[in-house]
């Protein structure tokens, strides 16, 4: 499975850092947000709509040490890609139903017969003594 990464880097007036978003991934259990990378402060949750308004696109040379982290530290199967998707929210909304999705409980089936009990008859011992 192939995991988007968009490479963004923030204003100079913000520190000038590089930020990877993972646009597939969930960063809480809102679907408007998704998972991000920094060197400092690692994983964090972000939205992304918002931080592509406020960063600028990462060139290669200036990621070029994140993605080498984040393959140390596991992402191996990382796609580079520029721009969000609106398949991502999709996704993203996917992924939360999936996890609230509440499995039907296991019942028994019931019998719909009835169980019958026989009838005597013959007039209780009580009633006929009112006779």
């Amino acid at each position: 499975m192939v995991t988007p990464v968009i490479f963004r880097k923030w204003p100079e007036s913000e520190g000038g850092d590089i930020i990877a978003i993972f646009p597939t991934e969930l960063g809480t259990n809102d679907a408007n947000t998704s998972s991000s990378y920094q060197h400092m402060g690692q994983h964090s949750s972000v939205e992304p709509g918002y931080l592509i308004q406020i960063t600028t696109p990462a060139k290669l040379s200036e990621y070029a040490d994140l993605l080498s982290e984040l393959e140390r530290v596991g992402y191996d199967d990382l796609k580079v890609v520029q721009r969000l998707s609106p398949d991502y929210l999709r996704i993203r909304r996917e992924k939360i139903a999936g996890y609230y999705a509440t499995p039907k409980p296991k019942t028994k089936k019931l019998s719909t017969k009835r169980k019958t009990t026989k009838r005597s008859s013959s007039t209780p011992t009580s009633i006929r003594g009112m006779r």
